[in-house]
């Protein structure tokens, strides 16, 4: 009796030991800190050859949009001020003449700027995940005679300076502090303003077609 017991604890400790056997894994998760960056404008034109809106929302901003009766009230203003010499060298431009867009196209994502109690000609939609962004704009060519701008501000507290001039190379436009939180966590909006500075004298007179393209890195 006493060897059964024995034999009977000692099949215990054993059954015992192997429950309590452990082997081991190593796992590894790595997770791209990213961002992307899309736009639902899908074009913005510069429409001066008449006063009709070319797209489907117009946001006049800072400046006025581009209408046949706004370009003649700019020239008018800077025949205003000048003062001429007959058969004189041509050397330089009278002046330039800035306008908003005469409208834009839109699809895709929508955006309501209630809110903030102003509006947008564009927008950016950041999705990331570290809330450090910087953005970045380029175009493949550009027109003669006309400079392409845009802003990353709202349309009623754009300023001059806040505009910056689209070159072929990559020119920093924002980071996250132009940005707006949205009810999403890690989707952010950036509105977007748009102006072309024209020299009237040398301004391309047929549509042409420009690609612009924004660029966005996680910081």
């Amino acid at each position: 009796m006493k060897n059964a017991i024995r034999l009977l604890a000692l099949a215990g400790a054993l059954l015992s030991v192997g429950a309590l056997a452990q082997a081991s894994q190593t796992w590894q998760f790595g997770y791209p800190s990213y961002a992307y960056i899309y736009t639902n404008t899908n074009t913005v034109t510069f429409d001066l050859t008449d006063d009709t809106t070319d797209g489907t929302a117009t946001v006049l901003g800072l400046y006025d949009a581009a209408s046949l009766s706004n370009l003649e009230s700019c020239i008018g203003n800077l025949v205003g001020s000048l003062s001429v010499t007959a058969n004189g060298t041509p050397s330089s431009e009278i002046g330039t003449c800035t306008f908003a867009p005469s409208g834009v196209t839109r699809s895709g994502y929508t955006v309501d700027w209630s809110n903030l109690s102003d509006d947008a000609d564009g927008s950016l939609l950041i999705v990331n995940n570290t809330g450090a962004y910087d953005i970045s704009v380029s175009a493949t060519s550009l027109p003669t005679g006309a400079t392409l701008m845009v802003a990353p501000k709202l349309a009623g507290t754009v300023a001059d300076t806040d505009f910056v001039t689209i070159s072929t190379t990559s020119t920093f436009l924002a980071d996250e502090v132009s940005g707006y939180n949205t009810q999403y966590n890690g989707v952010y909006v950036v509105p977007l303003s748009f102006a072309a500075s024209i020299a009237p004298s040398t301004a391309p007179t047929s549509l042409t077609t420009y690609t612009v393209t924004y660029t966005v890195s996680a910081q």
